[in-house]
This record gives C-alpha cells, structure tokens and sequence, in this order.
C-alpha cells in the first residue's frame, strides 16, 4: 500500500510543477469575463446561465484533465523507460497501475475543489447568497472523472502516441449516448445488429448516470439511493477496467525485459 501511495503523491507533485493547476485559475478569470456578457438578462437568469456555464466548464475540464494526466503520466514512464527502473525496485505491476490512478484522482480532485470554489464564490459575490447546489451537481460528475481516468489508463497501454487519449474522449463521449442503444436495440431488424449493440451497450459506460446538474437549484438533494446506484457502478466499472490495464500491462512488460 505504501508503494501506491508513493507513486501517487510523486505523480501529483510531477503534475503541480507542470502548471496543471494553473486550469483553475484559467477557469476562474474565465467565468468572471463571462460574467460580464450577461447584462441584458434577469438576476435570476444571469445567475442561472452563471451555474449551468460553469458546471458544464467544470464537466469538460475534469475529464480532459482525468485523461490527460493519466496519459501523460503513464506515457512518460515507458517513453524514458523509467518504468523499467521502477519495476526493478520492489514495485509490483498491479502497484504502478494503481499508484498512477490514485495519483490521477488526486490531481482532478484538487482541481475540481479549485474550480467550484471559484464558481462558489463568483455566485456569492453576485448574489450574496450561498448555492451550496452547485455541489451535488459536481460530487457525481467526479465519478465520471475517474471512469474517465481509468479509461484513459487502459487506452494508454493499449495504444501508442496521442491514439490513446484520443480513444478515451471517443469513448467518453459516446458514453454519454449510451442510453439510447436499449431503443436501437428494439428497432432492429438484424439479430447480428442486436447483439453487437447489446455488447457495446454492455461495455461502454453509461456516463448519463452521473449527470444530475437539475439538482444544482436550491431545495433539491440526491436520493441516498441514487447516490448509492452512482458509487456502485462507477465503483464496478473501474474496478474492470483497471483490472484488464492490470492484465494488458503484465504482457507489455514481458515484451520490454
């Protein structure tokens, strides 16, 4: 455990030197110069279109952050061939994968308190009032970030270069339809069409779960039962996917030694 927590940490310290958190800050003048274009609306709308803005800013963000750093950190160990070094201490081969998820989480998780706490306060310097709501929008979404840093891990060792984060925001993206293949499902005709979007539907990750921005309003809250249902699966869900980087990894190593 000691070792996963150490790769973790020198991930994390890796990526603050290189700026990554510099993002938040970005996102923070962002949303102020945004703010300034919504003058011809309601208090009631500007505010509205201020949450919804930078709850969507905050989604985008985390996940090209969750797969970038995860890339990026993965990447790097074979491009240097650090990973040999690595590996040659006592560091199993399941401890790097994780360490370096773990290290991924930290990282978007840091950004992701920076973000909201930008939006927070852009919100109470606005109207004096505290929209605690943005939070239960935003505790979902980080479940999403680590599907899609898992994800990116996964894709990282399978491909080479750029294919592999390019491959995760695909596979994000269609996650985000994955709700539809029941129906397309029902409508086709070809038992062969049927089953192979059943598998993909299977597969893919269904990300609208973690969509719940409606609950950002005041007087709203996550059903605990919901909130169950959304750790359960993504918890399911990068479970297997770290598994199989766990998998594919011990091959790849045999080939480098």
């Amino acid at each position: 455990m000691s070792n996963i927590w150490n790769i973790a940490v020198g991930m994390y310290k890796e990526m603050s030197r290189n700026r990554i958190f510099y993002v938040a800050v970005i996102f923070s003048v962002a949303l102020v110069g945004v703010a300034a274009l919504y003058k011809t609306v309601s208090i009631d709308q500007e505010v509205e279109l201020m949450r919804d803005a930078g709850i969507a800013a905050i989604h985008v963000l985390g996940v090209l952050t969750a797969i970038f750093v995860a890339s990026t950190s993965v990447s790097k160990e074979f491009d240097t061939r650090a990973i040999q070094v690595l590996l040659a201490k006592p560091v199993s081969k399941e401890e790097f994968i994780l360490g370096k998820y773990l290290g991924t989480l930290l990282v978007v998780l840091v950004n992701v308190i920076l973000m909201s706490a930008g939006l927070f306060f852009l919100l109470l310097i606005k109207t004096h009032l505290f929209h605690f709501g943005i939070y239960r929008a935003l505790v979902p979404l980080c479940f999403e970030f680590a599907v899609a840093g898992a994800l990116s891990i996964l894709f990282t060792i399978m491909l080479k270069g750029v294919i592999g984060p390019i491959f995760s925001i695909i596979v994000v993206v269609l996650g985000h339809v994955t709700h539809l293949l029941p129906f397309m499902i029902e409508r086709a005709e070809s038992l062969v069409t049927k089953a192979v979007t059943g598998i993909i539907y299977y597969v893919l990750p269904n990300l609208t779960y973690f969509n719940l921005k409606e609950l950002a309003v005041p007087g709203e809250y996550i059903p605990p039962a919901l909130m169950g249902g959304i750790v359960l699966y993504a918890g399911l869900y990068v479970a297997m996917v770290l598994v199989v980087s766990m998998l594919l990894f011990r091959k790849k190593q045999v080939a480098l030694t």
